[in-house]
């Protein structure tokens, strides 16, 4: 019976064997000197150069790469090796080139020149660093030669990087969606960056731009590095995300994860408004009949004071103090559905909406609400209208046995004052998110309003300034005198509250304050850590659908 004609002859089996053997010789052959001897020597020769010294000699572990023949099996295995080993290195600074170094550019979609311009800066930096270091040059050279290839393999590859990192955060600017994939991005990149790469050492070493055998070859290493770049971004993404939060990377993710707080039939913004007065003046109410308790007693103190050596200065700050404090404390310990903890959160008046940290804020506010919290903020714009916002959104209407609406199963509680940077949102309505509205003339009785967290309170600081540090070192040191009943308090952003972090450390290390302090706050970037349970009773969560119907809508105090 006749062989089979098909089957491959014995000449072909050993020509692709051969071939196969080719391609691991030079893909090992390559990975290893790339990723060991390479910048070791590079190392060293810096050394050797600078000192005086011989050592490079003593260094050689590996031989460089056999050149192979442009398309051939070991010019495959050779790209391969190559690649792997720089992405091996790329894995350690991912985040300081291509899709790695501009992470923080997609919580903000801030893909413009003047945003992404650091981050180019960076990549820059780190070709610098890598070119100039790590990459070793014909050993031959000496002298200013020498210095004088270092230098330009410094800037060869600064250029690079940073022509990688411009190409992807351009690419993931365009919005598409296949464009905005790491992978995609970073290799897409590497075409230009390859481009750039081969002109650019072809000028220095041979005097004239590079063949377009030399482009192609360049271009497919870095399209393959940048590839392999952004795989790791996408890894490390999954593992450890930018943002903290495991499944939100840029601020579309953010938005989405705060509108789904957002509850069917919530009131509408400003509903509340026209029930909003200012607080009565105490000379106003002296020819006036008195009716609530703390009328009364802001009457009476004003009569007492009346003949007293304070100044008017002073009479003004203590009777008004004293009214606000009893309008607020009534009207916050009177709300609907009273029986729920209090969120308190503080942040900054000039966070705009549509900002990942306006977002992250809407979100824990409306978790907070759904978890059963009333939450409570300044009243003003920023975060403070984010935390009203996103409680108010989540809120659901309240039905008696008639089907008739009779509330809401919740509050979201705004201590309004006026402040320079405040202007937009506290012009006497608050931010109009608010189903009760408390008015402070005097910042220390609105901080003092605002620790009022009540039993199974919570804290959560978003980022800010003077103002918000003040208020969450504020209850801290209430905590930590026992003026407060415990409370757990959340610094929302590692990055941003780290240095007060760190000043604490250092007084605690001074013995200025105890190390046990550092327990009262915790810093975190993940808001699932505000909402998980628990060991103390007192700040435990409270539980899930504990509302209970209400009687009337929510009152605004007066």
């Amino acid at each position: 019976m006749d062989g089979d004609s098909s089957a491959p002859t014995t000449a072909e089996s050993a020509r692709e064997e051969s071939g196969i053997s080719n391609f691991t010789s030079h893909a090992w052959d390559s990975f290893r000197y790339s990723l060991v001897q390479a910048p070791v020597s590079g190392i060293v020769q810096l050394y050797d150069h600078a000192s005086g010294s011989q050592h490079l000699q003593d260094v050689q572990f590996f031989d460089a790469p056999k050149e192979a023949a442009f398309g051939s099996s070991g010019w495959a295995g050779n790209l391969v090796g190559g690649t792997a080993a720089a992405m091996v290195q790329f894995g350690v600074l991912h985040r300081l080139v291509g899709a790695g170094a501009a992470a923080k550019l997609e919580q903000s979609s801030a893909y413009g020149l003047k945003a992404a311009l650091p981050y180019v800066g960076r990549s820059a930096a780190t070709g610098l660093v890598f070119g100039g270091v790590l990459a070793p040059v014909d050993e031959s050279l000496t002298g200013s030669e020498f210095w004088k290839a270092r230098a330009s393999n410094a800037a060869i590859s600064a250029a690079t990087f940073s022509t990688l990192t411009a190409g992807s955060i351009g690419l993931k600017g365009t919005g598409k969606a296949i464009l905005t994939n790491d992978v995609v991005a970073n290799a897409a990149a590497g075409l230009p960056a390859g481009l750039v790469d081969a002109d650019l050492r072809s000028l220095a070493n041979k005097g004239r731009l590079a063949t377009w055998t030399e482009r192609t070859q360049s271009m497919a290493n870095y399209t393959l590095g940048g590839a392999m770049a952004g795989g790791v971004n996408m890894a490390r993404e999954h593992i450890a995300p930018t943002s903290g939060i495991r499944g939100v990377r840029t601020l579309k993710d953010m938005t989405k994860l705060a509108d789904s707080t957002i509850s069917e039939g919530h009131p509408r913004r400003f509903q509340f408004d026209e029930r909003q007065a200012r607080l009565p003046k105490a000379e106003e109410m002296i020819h006036s009949p008195q009716s609530e308790w703390y009328n009364r007693a802001t009457v009476s103190l004003r009569q007492n004071i009346d003949n007293s050596n304070l100044s008017i200065a002073q009479r003004k700050l203590l009777v008004s103090g004293t009214q606000e404090m009893a309008y607020g404390l009534d009207a916050i310990a009177n709300r609907p559905n009273s029986n729920r903890p209090i969120m308190t959160i503080y942040g900054s008046a000039r966070i705009k909406p549509g900002t990942f940290d306006y977002e992250l804020v809407r979100y824990i506010a409306g978790k907070a609400v759904h978890e059963g919290y009333d939450v409570q903020a300044g009243g003003g714009p920023g975060l403070m209208e984010a935390a009203n916002r996103g409680a108010f959104e989540a809120l659901k209407p309240v039905f008696d046995a008639s089907g008739k609406q009779t509330g809401w199963n919740g509050s979201s509680i705004g201590v309004v004052i006026k402040l320079p940077f405040e202007n937009g949102g506290t012009n006497g309505l608050g931010n109009g998110y608010q189903t009760l509205s408390v008015k402070a003339r005097n910042f220390y009785t609105r901080a003092e309003m605002l620790n009022q967290a009540g039993p199974g309170g919570v804290f959560v600081i978003g980022k800010g300034g003077v103002g918000t540090g003040a208020e969450g070192l504020n209850t801290i040191t209430q905590l930590q005198t026992s003026k407060m009943a415990h409370a757990p308090v959340f610094f929302i952003g590692k990055e941003t509250w780290k240095p007060m972090h760190n000043m604490f450390k250092s007084m605690a290390k001074s013995g200025m304050i105890s190390k046990e302090d550092l327990n009262l706050y915790q810093i975190i970037d993940d808001p699932k850590v505000i909402f998980a349970p628990r060991d103390s009773q007192s700040s435990q969560i409270p539980t899930k659908n504990a509302d209970r119907p209400v009687g009337k809508l929510p009152a605004v105090a007066h």
